[in-house]
């Protein structure tokens, strides 16, 4: 439990310190720019934090790695986030739950580099009215896309390690067929093994797996959705249309 102790400490405190200068320095940015800066000042950040704990992080198959990719995951620990924006980099874009479910220098980081908040359910949408709804996120996922800048989604539609997905409503698959981006499935390995283990013993590496690429023009019927194909794509197809005329308002 040390080595997570200590990588938490060092990213909280860096992000503390390096907060009111990042800020200041962005107020002479272009406003487009600012959450970029942000970016870029969290993955100098988390780098640093594996470095001095001597976390390595190491991929394997990640030869589809390019712009314009929606990234999907679980989300199975408390770091996971960090160590995902760390290896993919600043021109990706985090979709998360409601941001005040974050603790405060979290939240206020998030919120700077430009995440996508989404609430899930009625409850949510009740108890956190200010974050985005789903046609809301829908519509500023499908703008960071349509910027070549990659998104990073935590579905509870993907089983993870058996590289399914088993929900056909599932956003990020309407967002590749809307935007004609590829979803690119990672699995991380190792995280708790190594994170809660000390400096002294056990392994230091935390292997992202990219696993199956999916691309729309390939189609999610045989590989990801379990259900027949023509509702299948008569669903995309009509969510597809929506959220383009959305765009158009």
């Amino acid at each position: 439990m040390f080595r997570l102790f200590f990588t938490q400490s060092i990213i909280t405190v860096l992000l503390t310190i390096r907060f009111i200068p990042v800020y200041l320095a962005s107020l002479f940015l272009k406003k487009d720019e600012r959450a970029l800066y942000f970016r870029e000042w969290f993955v100098r950040i988390v780098r640093g934090a594996l470095y001095l704990t001597h976390t390595q992080v190491h991929t394997e198959n990640n030869s589809f790695l390019h712009d314009g990719t929606i990234f999907v995951t679980r989300h199975t620990h408390v770091l996971d986030m960090h160590i995902f924006l760390a290896l993919l980099g600043p021109h990706t874009i985090p979709v998360v739950y409601p941001l005040k479910k974050y603790k405060a220098l979290l939240r206020i980081w998030l919120r700077h580099m430009g995440a996508i908040d989404v609430v899930r359910n009625n409850k949510e949408h009740q108890m956190y009215g200010e974050s985005n709804t789903k046609s809301v996120a829908l519509h500023k996922a499908l703008k960071t896309l349509k910027k070549r800048d990659s998104l990073l989604i935590f579905s509870e539609s993907h089983s993870g390690l058996w590289e399914e997905f088993y929900l056909p409503h599932a956003g990020f698959v309407h967002l590749s067929y809307a935007s004609q981006s590829a979803v690119q499935t990672l699995v991380v390995k190792d995280m708790n093994k190594v994170l809660c283990n000390g400096f002294s013993f056990g392994s230091n590496v935390v292997t992202v797996h990219f696993r199956k690429c999916f691309f729309p023009e390939s189609g999610f019927d045989e590989h990801v959705l379990l259900s027949t194909e023509h509702k299948v794509k008569e669903k995309i197809q009509v969510r597809t249309i929506q959220i383009e005329l959305e765009l158009e308002k």
